[in-house]
């Protein structure tokens, strides 16, 4: 069996426009993302997160 995986390694966010690629990647991946501390880190509320 052959799998190949396009996975960018590294991926930085520093603002919420961000978001949309790394939820791409997480959707790929199957993980979840710590809403809470994405939030603080970015200075915005979790729902803000969680609607994106």
């Amino acid at each position: 069996m052959y799998i190949q995986l396009n996975i960018e390694t590294k991926f930085e966010i520093n603002s919420l426009a961000d978001l949309a690629g790394f939820k791409k990647i997480m959707e790929q991946l199957k993980m979840k993302i710590n809403k809470s501390k994405l939030a603080r880190d970015l200075g915005v509320d979790r729902r803000t997160i969680e609607n994106i």
